[in-house]
């Protein structure tokens, strides 16, 4: 299978800080990002700039779970999150849906707010879910993008 890349910008009427901030609350993700059912959260440092997340993604009668080491580094303006093993991971046929996945979330101020660059690069692990999820990959990352967008709205407006 081969790996893909997502590329997104987008300007946004928000702060950085505030945006940081969203993008980095895991935790509260199923509250408001379409297909994540549940998140869990662990080995948080003190300074709650890094730890480890498992989502539990599902869509219809599919269901998957991963687990990702974030990174929220406020110096460079960044949120990182990479896929990392747990042995937490369910069981099944998509038990691991994921053969690599690194994500970056990069902000820089902007004179009509702040632009958003988000990267995605992902494999998938099972060649069925990736023809099932590979077509639509783009639709649904500009989906996750609104769904942030909307959020900040609702949270800073």
């Amino acid at each position: 299978m081969n790996l893909r890349k997502i590329e997104i910008k987008e300007i946004v009427a928000f702060s950085l800080n505030q945006l940081m901030e969203l993008v980095g609350d895991v935790a509260n993700y199923p509250d408001f990002l379409p297909w994540v059912k549940a998140a869990k959260i662990w080995d948080m440092d003190e300074d709650k700039s890094s730890f480890s997340a498992q989502l539990l993604i599902g869509y219809k009668a599919f269901r998957a779970t991963f687990s990702t080491k974030v990174t929220i580094d406020t110096q460079n303006q960044t949120v990182r999150t990479h896929l990392i093993e747990d042995g937490k991971s369910a069981r099944g046929i998509f038990s691991r849906p994921l053969k690599s996945l690194d994500c970056k979330w990069a902000f820089s101020p902007n004179e009509n707010g702040t632009e958003i660059h988000l990267v995605i690069e992902l494999e998938f692990a099972d060649m069925m879910l990736a023809k099932l999820v590979g077509n639509n990959l783009h639709k649904a990352s500009a989906r996750i993008m609104n769904a942030f967008i909307e959020e900040a709205k609702k949270r800073y407006h």
